[in-house]
């Protein structure tokens, strides 16, 4: 995610590659959206993604990470 880049337009990129993905039979798991969605964030969501990453031991869902992302 580049700097600056607004969080629904970053969205909107991940889900057409995410979708692309899966019209090649590629199939993601929630766990792994997430984990790609949590590493692609820029430095500016370096709290967020320390606190998801290191402190939580519970599975959080992808719309669950996304809806959280979207209320900041």
């Amino acid at each position: 995610m580049a700097e600056g880049t607004p969080i629904q337009n970053y969205f909107d990129d991940f889900n057409s590659i995410l979708i692309d993905l899966e019209s090649t039979d590629v199939k993601m798991q929630d766990e792994n959206k997430v984990i790609l969605l949590v590493v692609s964030l820029s430095s500016s969501h370096k709290h967020f993604k320390e606190i998801l990453l290191y402190s939580n031991n519970k599975i959080l869902s992808f719309e669950d990470v996304k809806a959280s992302l979207l209320s900041k």
